[in-house]
């Protein structure tokens, strides 16, 4: 009866041995698939990054070409502004000018009209004696 046992113990090993071998490879084909999908993901994956960089990139130029660009319009309204400014000046210096001048016209004006009224004040006979008033002198001598 040993032997029937040993033989049994022997047969089963064998069909042990054979699972485990199938099991092995199946297991195997299992972790070749694995691999597989772990390289194509990995493939994946550096596609992934290697785009991500790119978009960060030309992120990053797009946004050093916004600031360019703010900095070109802020100076262009700076510029503008400036131009607004030196108008404005010039237009204040032109009214300073015109007011002094209309201000010495004003003056004269009212020397005149007492030159006026002083001549229509005039006797005949300071007229033919010559004799002018202060006014008309002291216009005249300038």
């Amino acid at each position: 009866m040993k032997n029937d046992s040993s033989n049994s113990e022997r047969n089963d090993t064998t069909i042990n041995f054979t699972e485990l071998k199938k099991e092995l490879k199946s297991k195997k084909i299992q972790l070749n698939k694995a691999n597989e999908r772990i390289a194509t993901l990995n493939k994946m994956l550096d596609s992934c990054h290697e785009r991500l960089d790119n978009n960060i990139n030309e992120k990053s130029k797009l946004y050093d070409e916004v600031q360019k660009f703010q900095v070109m319009k802020l100076n262009l309204q700076l510029k503008k502004l400036e131009d607004i400014e030196q108008k404005f000046l010039k237009s204040e210096h032109r009214a300073e000018v015109t007011k002094k001048l209309l201000d010495d016209s004003k003056r004269e004006i009212a020397i005149l009209k007492r030159i006026i009224n002083e001549f229509e004040n005039l006797s005949f006979y300071d007229f033919i004696r010559n004799n002018r008033s202060n006014s008309y002198s002291k216009y005249f001598k300038k």
